[in-house]
């Protein structure tokens, strides 16, 4: 994965790449070292957090351009855990940058890190297709109860699950819980369970 980073950042105008995975954080960076893993790691949270924001109102987005006065940030989504970003000056070619990484995407999508396996050795992931889209239903209807701050409310959520292992559908009903946890608020967490009553009745319910 250097390799490749390596190679878009020898094309003109380009200072840096990054690959960040939304579990596992930074996967690779060739960014001058004033960039610290940590402010890497915070660029790829807010990057993400603007991309799922974005296809709320834009479903097909996979692309993200922010100019500032001397640099410019693009990210793209490689998978739904994973993006690249790299840092440009202001005149980048665009052109140029967009047809090398979609020539590159296929390759850099293949070496992204999965996110960690469960702790139970007896418990096996439920595959991505099972569990992406109640994930997908949950982020959709969010914002209905939360507005704003559901991105980053769901986000958190979703973090602190997976890190106790969880990633089957019965463990749907463990990440439910987490939610109305979150929300603590009565007349919200009714209006939750309604918006998500597909989702219940897909995993049998509460």
């Amino acid at each position: 994965m250097k390799g490749i980073l390596d190679d878009l950042k020898d094309l003109s105008g380009v200072i840096g790449a990054g690959v960040y995975h939304s579990q596992n954080g930074m996967l690779a960076t060739n960014l001058p070292a004033i960039f610290t893993e940590q402010k890497l790691t915070e660029i790829g949270k807010l990057l993400t957090k603007l991309l799922s924001a974005g296809r709320m109102s834009f479903p097909d987005l996979t692309d993200l351009s922010l100019q500032y006065d001397e640099s410019a940030i693009l990210a793209r989504e490689l998978n739904e855990t994973s993006i690249i970003f790299l840092l440009c000056d202001p005149d980048y070619n665009q052109n140029l940058i967009t047809m090398s990484l979609n020539l590159l995407q296929q390759e850099l999508t293949s070496k992204t890190v999965a996110p960690p396996p469960p702790s139970s050795p007896q418990e096996t992931p439920a595959p991505a297709e099972n569990v992406t889209p109640v994930l997908q239903q949950i982020q959709e209807q969010l914002p209905k109860i939360l507005g704003p701050m559901a991105d980053i409310i769901f986000d958190e959520v979703v973090e602190s699950w997976r890190e106790q292992g969880k990633y089957t559908l019965k463990d749907v009903k463990v990440l439910i819980q987490l939610f109305e946890e979150e929300i603590d608020n009565t007349d919200q967490i009714s209006r939750f369970r309604e918006s998500i009553a597909q989702v219940t009745a897909q995993i049998g319910g509460r």
